[in-house]
């Protein structure tokens, strides 16, 4: 365009047409060389040439209206965290539900975590495949059911998903899982891994899957700790949907100056015998806190909000350690005496 403007102008003069004409066959030369270079990416690799605008997307900087505050999921029998974190009252739920499949269940299967805590961050991907499976008519608009495969430019699942913000999996009270059986029955599947799509729900045709996805459920919901959700068999919430760094009360007891969380109390996990450990939480102000002791490092979480104390008179003291358990400790009600 440059060029053309300066031959218009030129007015016959020799020099200035000369620059003109250099100045267009240089364009054309370089438009030349931009098109087989396209040519050549294209015939290598079509993926070199996708510019869509995630490329270009500046990342944006959520602002939830709340804090949530998460530690790693252990790994015990029965339970594999995978690096995988969560509300402490979600990691201390899903222990318990492992040792209740363990002792009554299924001594030899292991739940799975595929995905607990998402920042909004890793959440506003999710969501925006989403929208474009549904706008481009991959789903329906509810997103439950299926129009066609596969998947648009640059996702990898269709799966409902929440606005960053608005997802229990922000809030670290939400757990993907999947299920390794080795109950040895051949009519449950050894392992729902990479399933975790709705196009598998209820088996998506295979008997197989479907029981394997009927034991997690029943698995995960023995305790009365999570619930699942119909449209996502791999998705549990937290019920009580506490995260368990709440404030809470303290109360005295013992020496003088000496407090305890009246509804909250400490978990770890012993690495030499893969043990899980509880103790008393204390109070820092009106939040429940753990100190570091043994060498390791423990966890807080909530019997209850509405629990009068917390009390270890019935738990299995640890051998090795000074008022540290091996069982849970239990929920009191002084006006309708003590549950567990």
């Amino acid at each position: 365009m440059f060029g053309g403007m300066q031959w218009v102008t030129a007015a016959g003069n020799e020099q200035k047409i000369t620059s003109a004409k250099e100045i267009i066959t240089s364009a054309l030369a370089g438009l030349i060389i931009a098109l087989l270079s396209y040519t050549i990416l294209l015939l290598i690799n079509p993926a070199t040439v996708n510019i869509g605008v995630d490329v270009f997307k500046i990342p944006v900087q959520y602002q939830c209206p709340y804090t949530v505050e998460v530690i790693p999921i252990p790994t015990v029998q029965g339970l594999s965290g995978n690096g995988a974190q969560a509300c402490p009252n979600v990691a201390a739920g899903l222990v318990e539900v492992a040792q209740n499949m363990v002792a009554n269940i299924c001594a030899s299967c292991t739940i799975q975590v595929g995905s607990a805590y998402r920042s909004p961050e890793q959440q506003a991907p999710l969501y925006e495949c989403y929208q474009k499976c549904v706008d481009e008519g991959y789903i329906d608009s509810a997103g439950t059911t299926r129009k066609k495969e596969g998947f648009p430019s640059g996702c990898h699942s269709c799966n409902k998903a929440a606005k960053p913000c608005c997802s229990n999996h922000q809030k670290g009270v939400a757990v993907d899982l999947w299920y390794d059986y080795g109950g040895g029955d051949p009519l449950i599947a050894p392992t729902s891994k990479g399933k975790l799509s709705q196009s598998y729900n209820n088996g998506g045709g295979d008997e197989a899957l479907a029981n394997n996805q009927f034991e997690l459920q029943q698995v995960m919901t023995a305790t009365g700790k999570f619930s699942p959700i119909s449209v996502e068999w791999w998705h549990f919430d937290l019920k009580s949907k506490q995260c368990g760094l709440a404030a809470t009360n303290c109360q005295v007891v013992g020496t003088a100056g000496s407090t305890i969380a009246n509804n909250a109390y400490c978990y770890t996990t012993r690495p030499s015998d893969n043990l899980i450990l509880y103790k008393a939480a204390r109070c820092n102000g009106n939040v429940p806190a753990c100190d570091p002791s043994s060498g390791l490092t423990w966890y807080t979480a909530s019997t209850g909000s509405d629990c009068d104390f917390t009390s270890f008179v019935d738990s299995t003291p640890d051998p090795r350690s000074v008022n540290v358990y091996t069982t849970k400790p239990s929920c009191v009600y002084n006006d309708r005496g003590r549950v567990d």
